[in-house]
Order: C-alpha cells, then sequence, then structure tokens
C-alpha cells in the first residue's frame, strides 16, 4: 500500500470532499463523542473519514469545524478527514431496516429556540 501524504488544511474553501482511496471496510469510521466540556455547551464532537459523511458535515450550517485534512497536491487537494462539534439536538442516528449496524448518521438544522 501507498503511503500518503497527509496535511491540514487551514479552513474550508469548496475543496472535494472523498473517501481515501484503498481503505478497507474496517478503517473507514465515523465518531460521534461526548465530553464534559461539550456536552456542558450543548455539543457532541463528531469526526469523519467517511466522504459522504464528511461532505454532510461540511455544509452543515451549524457544524463548527475544527480540523480537516487533505490529501494530494495543496493546490488541489482533496479532503479525507473532518472533525469538529455539532448541536446535540442536530443528531440522529438511523439503521436500516432489519439491520444492528448504524447505516447512516442524518444531520437536521436545529430546531428554532423559543424566547
Amino acid at each position: 500500500m501507498t503511503k500518503r501524504k497527509y496535511f491540514r488544511l487551514t479552513e474550508y474553501d469548496g475543496e472535494p470532499v472523498i473517501t481515501e482511496p484503498g481503505l478497507q471496510d474496517c478503517e473507514e469510521e465515523t465518531a460521534i463523542y461526548f465530553s464534559a466540556r461539550t456536552t456542558r455547551e450543548g455539543y457532541a464532537g463528531v469526526s469523519s473519514n467517511q466522504g459522504p459523511i464528511a461532505r454532510s458535515l461540511l455544509k452543515h450550517r451549524d457544524f463548527i469545524l475544527e480540523e480537516i485534512y487533505a490529501i494530494g497536491s495543496e493546490v488541489h487537494p482533496k479532503v479525507v478527514y473532518v472533525a469538529g462539534r455539532l448541536p446535540i439536538n442536530c443528531i440522529r442516528i438511523t439503521a436500516a431496516t432489519g439491520s444492528t449496524s448504524v447505516r447512516k448518521i442524518i444531520t437536521q438544522s436545529a430546531r428554532k429556540r423559543r424566547a
């Protein structure tokens, strides 16, 4: 397997988001985690190296980007990993009918809070 050079981007500026070529299924992952700080602030930490989920997170208006890594050239980078925070009430986990494994994470906009 070819060793890839990863580099950190300082911001997301519409670069293509992909699942890194050559990863085995067991290497593709999305994590949702809760720390005392993020939970107290009403957020969950989210990270993903799965292209479709990372793309969805980057498009989400409430996602707070904290880390983003890419491969390729710095002139034409391809995003392969994102991490950040998302309000807890924006996370819904669904599973395929008849399946015991989680199939996708769907993020939705936070509901407007009543004054």
